[in-house]
């Protein structure tokens, strides 16, 4: 074997670097594409974590939301998927998934009052669907709404009324 044989040069290995850089960016923006044009319309931000903005729902911590439940003052939304909503969900809530392509019909369907005290609510602390949900019911004339950061997770390990099913 000729000395050198098998080895690859510096400027191979740089390029072969590149080229797995450049095409794992190209795939990540092609997976995350419909994400990257949501955060760019304002979509997501880091509400949760920074503090929410004037324009922003109200956050309500658990305290809170069960106050609200137990009183009746509020209707609950999930903004989860139907199927998490059929696994369990607040007693009495309604589902709106956010990211349903009918969700705009859904909400309608609903004919909520403007003045409707509304809570929405997804998985937990992380999720930032309810905030999204928030939002769009903000911009399209519901100025009462909370979002309830736990979500799901917090209500269902405290042990308070759930129901499963549709």
């Amino acid at each position: 074997m000729a000395p050198g044989a098998g080895r690859k040069t510096w400027g191979g290995i740089v390029f072969q670097a590149a080229l797995l850089s450049a095409a794992a960016a190209a795939f990540g923006l092609a997976v995350n594409g419909g994400h990257i044009a949501d955060y760019f319309r304002g979509e997501y931000r880091l509400a949760f974590a920074e503090g929410a903005a004037a324009e922003d729902p109200v956050l309500i911590n658990f305290p809170e939301a069960a106050d609200l439940f137990e009183s009746g003052q509020a209707v609950f939304i999930d903004a989860r998927t139907p199927e998490e909503f059929d696994d369990g969900r607040i007693a009495g809530a309604m589902n709106v998934p956010l990211f349903d392509p009918g969700s705009d019909m859904i909400w309608e369907s609903l004919g909520l009052p403007r003045e409707a005290l509304i809570v929405a609510y997804c998985s937990g602390d992380l999720c930032q669907d309810s905030l999204i949900l928030g939002r769009r019911l903000i911009r399209r004339g519901w100025p009462n709404i909370r979002v309830y950061v736990g979500g799901w997770e917090e209500w269902s390990a405290a042990g308070l009324p759930v129901e499963r099913g549709r």
